[in-house]
C-alpha cells in the first residue's frame, strides 16, 4: 500500500512546479522539505503545498513556510511562462503565471502531529490569508485501511445488472471497500493474480449464489473453491452468501458446507441488503 510520500504526490498530481528545499532548524540542523505550487488550469487557480519527511515536521519550520508564501509564488512564476491547457475545457490556454493563489496551502508530515499543534498552526495560517490543510500519518492509514476490500464479490457475470453492480455500488457509497472486478481491475491486468490477492487480501467473501453461478465451470467456480479454502482455514465466518432466486436444496447439491452458512435471500431492496451485509463487514464487528 501507498505511503504518506506517494499519496502526496498521487493526489496533488497535475501540472506543477516542484523544489526541493533545505531549511535550517533552530539548533543548525538541515532537513529537506519538497515544496510544489500546483496550478489548477481547470479551476483559474493555484494551491502550494509541501512534504515532510518523517522525522523532520516542527511548528516553526512549518510558520516559516507559511510566512515565505509570497517569495514561493514569485519563484515559481519566474521560471514559468508557459500556455498549459486543457484539452477539453480549455483548449486554447492559459498562462499559469497569471492564475491568482487561491490561498489553499496542503502540509504533508509523515509522522503523527498532535491535535494542538494542528490547530494552532491552523489558526496561524489563517490570520496569514491561509488555508491549510495538513494530512500527517493519520491520513495514509486511512486511506491504507480503505483500500484494503473489506470483501471479495464473487458473481456470475450474467448476475451483474440486477444485483453484483448494484450492491457493489452502494457498498462503496456507505464507505465500504469491496473488491468488485470492474472497479478492481485495469487493462492488462491478470485476471487470476487480481481475483488471488482480492480473495487473500479481504476478509470476506460475499458470493452470490445463483443458478448461473452453479453453472459456471470457470471463475467461479474457482474463486469459490479459493473463498471456501480461506473459509474452513481461518475457522469460518469468512463466506457471506446472497441466496439469489435459489433454494436450500439447491445450494445443498452445489456444495453441502455452504448450506450449512446462513445466507442473505436478494431482494429488490439493494439499500436494505448492504445495511445487512455492512454490519457484518464493518471491522469493529468482527
Amino acid at each position: 500500500m501507498a505511503n504518506l510520500r506517494e499519496y502526496f504526490f498521487k493526489e496533488l498530481e497535475g501540472f506543477s512546479f516542484r523544489s526541493d528545499l533545505t531549511l535550517t532548524t533552530s539548533a543548525g540542523e538541515k532537513i529537506e522539505v519538497v515544496q510544489q505550487i500546483n496550478f489548477d488550469t481547470l479551476a483559474g487557480v493555484n494551491f502550494v503545498s509541501y512534504f515532510f519527511p518523517a522525522g523532520t515536521f516542527t511548528l516553526s519550520l512549518a510558520r516559516y513556510l507559511l510566512d515565505d508564501l509570497s517569495v514561493a509564488l514569485d519563484r515559481a512564476y519566474s521560471n514559468l511562462s508557459a500556455k498549459v491547457s486543457h484539452p477539453v475545457s480549455d483548449p486554447e490556454g492559459v498562462i499559469v503565471g497569471d492564475q491568482p493563489f487561491s490561498g489553499r496551502v496542503f502540509m504533508y508530515v509523515d509522522d503523527y502531529v498532535d491535535d494542538s499543534v494542528r490547530a494552532e498552526l491552523t489558526e496561524y495560517g489563517f490570520r496569514s490569508g491561509a488555508r491549510l490543510k495538513l494530512r500527517d500519518r493519520r491520513h495514509s492509514d486511512f486511506c491504507t485501511e480503505h483500500e484494503i476490500p473489506w470483501a471479495f464479490i464473487s458473481h456470475d457475470s450474467r448476475d451483474k445488472d440486477d444485483l453484483a453492480r448494484p450492491l457493489a455500488e452502494k457498498l462503496s457509497s456507505m464507505l465500504c471497500p469491496v473488491w468488485y472486478d470492474e472497479y478492481s481491475m485495469g487493462v492488462g491486468d491478470s485476471l487470476r493474480e487480481s481475483i488471488d490477492n482480492g480473495i487473500r487480501d479481504a476478509k470476506k467473501c460475499i458470493v452470490v449464489l445463483s443458478h448461473n453461478f452453479f453453472s459456471n465451470p470457470g471463475w467461479t467456480k474457482a474463486e469459490f473453491n479459493a473463498a471456501m479454502g480461506k473459509h474452513v482455514a481461518s475457522g469460518g465466518a469468512v463466506i457471506l452468501p446472497i441466496w439469489h432466486g435459489v433454494s436450500r436444496e439447491e445450494v445443498f447439491e452445489y456444495s453441502p458446507m455452504l448450506a450449512d452458512i446462513v445466507g442473505l435471500p436478494s431482494t429488490p431492496d439493494i439499500d436494505e441488503m448492504a445495511r445487512r451485509l455492512f454490519l457484518k463487514l464493518e471491522p469493529r464487528s468482527s
